[in-house]
């Protein structure tokens, strides 16, 4: 079953089973090894893709700061305030 996956399938091996059972056997395992392959390729994805979301903020400011020197203090001051109020309950 390993040799399937890694190269091509020897299909004259499953001629020791009983007739449907090797053949079913073979298609049933190549079918869970793709599905499981697809979960981890997702998981990968998912996971970088969250990786880049929790920093995007920070990247983003420092872009601004690294551009505009004098935006990025105004652009802070807002945030400050934005951030004070919050905490305060105030508008």
């Amino acid at each position: 079953m390993i040799g399937a996956v890694l190269g091509g399938p020897d299909l004259n091996s499953f001629d020791n089973f009983a007739h449907p059972f090797g053949m079913v056997l073979y298609h049933v395992f190549t079918f869970i090894v793709i599905v499981i392959l697809l979960n981890i390729l997702i998981a990968l994805y998912n996971q970088a893709y969250t990786d880049i979301m929790e920093n995007a903020e920070e990247e983003f400011m420092a872009l601004v700061r690294m551009s505009h020197p004098r935006k990025a203090v105004l652009t802070d001051l807002i945030v400050l305030a934005q951030d004070h109020s919050v905490r305060t309950g105030t508008r």
